[in-house]
């Protein structure tokens, strides 16, 4: 009897260390298969492209549309020049009032939907714009009032816009450091 119980023992102590050494050889085997996850990231990014009626002499209602797959806030800068046919740009810049005009639709305070000019010559729209929306307009119209003194050159009115997502409010704060966003809004422009 006393062998037959030793046998048993000796069969079941076997039997674990069968079962162990497979578990542990397939955890083993687990672990040093790997198979590579394909992590597809798409990044969002915002882009605008400027929106304006030209007749070739006056430029009116200038907006700015998103075409991003994301709300954006958006800022503007009206650089006006003369330049020849080539662009090469006179070394004296046109003057307003003189030169042309121009009636901005800029507001002094900040409020919802409105253009506000901020101390680095951007002009800030204070409400974000949904993906595919415009901005309100920046001016209703700018036209020449005289020509260039060397009359190989003729006034320039390029708006350059830039764009940022309106989410998180930290993104915006820390990127255009003049302005303070929140919940889509800019409350502020320094």
């Amino acid at each position: 009897m006393k062998n037959n119980k030793k046998k048993l023992s000796l069969v079941t102590i076997c039997l674990l260390l069968t079962v162990v050494m497979a578990i542990g050889g397939t955890v083993a085997y687990l672990f040093t298969q790997t198979n590579s996850v394909v992590n597809t990231f798409t990044p969002v990014t915002p882009d605008i492209t400027v929106d304006e009626e030209f007749d070739g002499r006056v430029k009116n209602n200038v907006t700015i549309k998103n075409t991003g797959k994301v709300d954006s806030f958006i800022r503007a800068k009206v650089v006006v020049t003369w330049q020849d046919a080539e662009g090469n740009v006179y070394p004296k810049n046109p003057d307003v009032g003189t030169d042309y005009t121009i009636t901005w639709n800029v507001k002094d305070n900040v409020a919802a939907d409105v253009w506000v000019k901020g101390s680095d010559g951007f002009y800030y729209y204070t409400t974000y714009v949904p993906e595919g929306g415009n901005t309100g307009i920046l001016f209703t119209d700018a036209r020449p009032l005289q020509a260039c003194a060397d009359k190989n050159y003729t006034l320039h009115i390029e708006v350059i816009a830039q764009s940022i997502q309106s989410t998180p409010d930290n993104a915006v704060n820390q990127t255009w450091t003049l302005v303070n966003a929140e919940n889509g809004v800019l409350t502020s422009v320094a």
